[in-house]
């Protein structure tokens, strides 16, 4: 005997009182425990905790027996196995003949006349390996009578590849734990938001469907009694969201790892290069591959096979961390990502972390070389901040760089302020020598063009097209045509 038993590491733990019931998970549940494991897999504050307690609490488990073992750091040899025994039989499995603090004995459960189910919360706080080869050996040699449900942040060291390959793993992951639109409307009508619907697509939004995130958003909505006045401020540095985060998230990743989440934060989204770019390492892969094994809010984007992004809060959080601890590294992290991106064949993203640098010369030099490259291409995912305000007086005497923020503008949809800024350059570049009005001319045209085409107005891109001339650029030309084609097209 190593000491005491801490018994509520054996209870379930009760739900929270604004409980928002989740059937479709708690059937994804019960199909799991048709199979030896159940993994929920999610960073901290995906709600792992409180689904397998209501799943249990709503008649979950198919009937069986189930124990209940919630982990702590440095939990393994003869404690864990003394825990699961004691976890067992508080929910009337008999062990005849095993022994407390015996390591897996498989040939007791093979005995049992039906399965028992063992939930073990936070699995990945076990990081002993013969206590997790133990477990991997109880599961193959138990004749089918162990179901294991585990949650965990991180994959711990067991064969999940193996019993994958097979069909005996289910799993569920961040994506299927996130709250639905309508779970989080409920949420919300549960903490006495008035109108909830109204405001749940908007918070569902913010948080990514991060149980975590919207709970604390519903709290503070209560509090404060003004949804519509609290809702477009929450971001991650929120301080109610910013202390869970930097706790359950930040502090958990070793200082290397922190200094590339910092290293990297100005991106919307990050690959291998830019991570090398940005912070002189020389193993980004491994880092972004470490990440996403840990799950720390970095997902994998689908489409993109390298590219990885941070989730909108935790992005939040870690661009308010670098402007509190090291804002002069800010400008230059821009024009790295920027340098980047322009090398490998992205000039639009070049372009706007430029001007996120206030590098008007790296901006107006990416212009003039690209862009034809850059109408109407967008992005799949805008920069998570906007570009430095426009420098009104920089603009008047400089029509490229007025044209590159019309760039950046109309890429973001802001009509009003491109119209602005290309009505500015217009206006300024006719005061310019012929050979600057002459490469000015096409690129002020062509963004008219694609301007014209984000209003609707195909008339007026037709018109546009006609200003180009008898020897249009490419790219302003094919620009407008295609607009048009899509009109007639439309018109029939």
């Amino acid at each position: 005997m190593t000491g005491t038993l801490l018994t509520a590491k054996l209870a379930v733990p009760a739900p929270p009182p604004e409980l928002v019931e989740r059937p479709r998970l708690y059937a994804r549940l019960d199909d799991g425990v048709r199979g030896p494991v159940t993994l929920l897999g999610a960073p901290a504050g995906w709600g792992k905790t409180v689904l397998l307690s209501s799943w249990l609490g709503a008649g979950g488990g198919h009937g069986y027996p189930v124990a209940w073992l919630s982990l702590e750091p440095g939990d393994g040899g003869e404690d864990f196995w003394r825990y699961v025994h004691a976890a067992l039989t508080s929910c009337g499995v008999r062990l005849d003949g095993v022994a407390e603090t015996a390591g897996p004995q498989p040939a007791a459960l093979a005995r049992l006349p039906t399965p028992v189910v063992l939930v073990l919360d936070d699995l990945d706080r076990v990081t002993d390996d013969r206590t997790l080869e133990g477990l991997a050996f109880l599961l193959r040699h138990a004749a089918g009578r162990l179901r294991l449900v585990a949650a965990a942040r991180a994959d711990p060291a067991l064969p999940l590849h193996r019993w994958r390959l097979r069909g005996e793993l289910t799993e569920l992951s961040a994506g299927e734990l996130a709250f639905t639109v309508p779970e989080t409307a409920e949420l919300l009508a549960r903490h006495g938001v008035d109108r909830p619907t109204a405001y749940a697509a908007q918070l569902h939004t913010r948080t990514e469907g991060w149980p975590a995130g919207a709970r604390l958003a519903a709290l503070a909505m209560r509090q404060l009694g003004n949804p519509a006045w609290f809702l477009p401020r929450f971001s991650g540095d929120d301080e109610r969201v910013a202390g869970y985060l930097r706790g359950e998230v930040l502090a958990g990743q070793p200082a290397p790892v922190r200094e590339v989440l910092l290293g990297t934060a100005v991106l919307g989204q990050v690959s291998a290069g830019l991570v090398e770019a940005l912070t002189g390492r020389a193993d980004g892969e491994g880092i972004l591959a470490d990440l996403e094994r840990s799950r720390a809010f970095v997902s994998r984007l689908a489409a993109w096979p390298g590219w990885h992004r941070y989730h909108r809060l935790f992005g939040e959080l870690l661009r308010a961390e670098l402007r509190q601890h090291a804002p002069e590294r800010i400008p230059q992290l821009h024009r790295s990502a920027s340098d980047w991106l322009a090398a490998h064949g992205r000039p639009l993203d070049a372009l706007r972390h430029a001007l996120a640098a206030g590098d008007r010369d790296r901006a107006t030099g990416l212009l003039a070389r690209c862009w034809p490259e850059m109408l109407g291409h967008g992005h799949d995912e805008p920069l998570p901040v906007p570009a430095a305000a426009a420098p009104v007086d920089a603009l008047r005497g400089d029509p490229e760089l007025a044209l590159a923020y019309a760039v950046d503008r109309l890429d973001r949809g802001d009509l009003d302020a491109a119209d602005d800024m290309l009505s500015l350059a217009c206006r300024r570049g006719r005061r310019h020598p012929a050979g600057r009005r002459d490469r000015l001319g096409p690129v002020a045209t062509a963004l008219r063009v694609w301007q014209a085409q984000l209003r609707g107005q195909l008339h007026d891109a037709g018109r546009l097209l006609d200003l180009l001339g008898e020897h249009p650029p490419a790219g302003a030309a094919a620009l407008a045509l295609t607009g048009l084609g899509a009109g007639r097209l439309a018109a029939g």
